[in-house]
């Protein structure tokens, strides 16, 4: 019995990406301090709602609330998946970028990924203000999720802005593989003195 072609393919991106994200945690232990900023716990949300009755997904950037006390902030992003229409109700996979002003925010750490997820996170970039990363989820997550968490250290006066942006390259629902981008909202996050 042969296995269908979508279904090898989708296996084979996820043991690769299994073995990127392991490959991440075991080399990355410089910042262990900061990960248990990056994985405690978050107040609500903080952006728009979708429209009703479009179908959309929103993802979004959470912003610390502590922007002027402290000097290092977290930034979580979320996805809102409750007005994602059948078949395609639940996220399956998500490839985005975060983007900043590095001369403003230093990039800490990152969380990893909530369970049932695997993914991978490029860090190459981040002296750039460019932090890459993608994840899945085979099963896929429905309603409002958590996927990541970012704690960045303030370089800039508090008294300046600072913008975050959230570049989504590619998302998917789960099983149905359905392009959800047509019907996303993207929203980022802005720290106003």
């Amino acid at each position: 019995m042969s296995t269908p072609r979508h279904l090898r393919h989708t296996v084979c991106i996820l043991l690769l990406l299994s073995a990127c994200a392991r490959r991440s945690a075991d080399t990355d232990d410089r910042d262990k301090g900061f990960a248990a900023i990056a994985q405690g716990a978050f107040t609500e949300a903080t952006a728009a709602e979708p429209e009703e009755g479009r179908g959309g997904v929103t993802t979004w950037i959470e912003c610390d609330p502590r922007w002027g006390q402290v000097r290092s902030l977290f930034a979580t992003v979320h996805v809102d998946m409750t007005n994602a229409l059948p078949p395609a109700e639940r996220l399956g996979s998500l490839s985005a970028t975060l983007r900043w002003d590095p001369i403003a925010l230093g990039y800490r750490s990152h969380s990893t990924f909530p369970e049932g997820f695997t993914g991978a996170v490029n860090i190459d970039n981040v002296s750039e203000g460019r932090l890459d990363f993608n994840l899945v989820n085979p099963s896929g997550v429905g309603g409002q999720s958590v996927l990541f968490k970012v704690v960045y250290d303030i370089e800039s006066e508090p008294h300046l802005p600072i913008a975050l942006n959230l570049e989504v390259r590619a998302m998917a629902s789960a099983m149905t593989f359905q392009d959800l981008l047509p019907f996303s909202f993207v929203e980022g996050c802005h720290w106003v003195p």
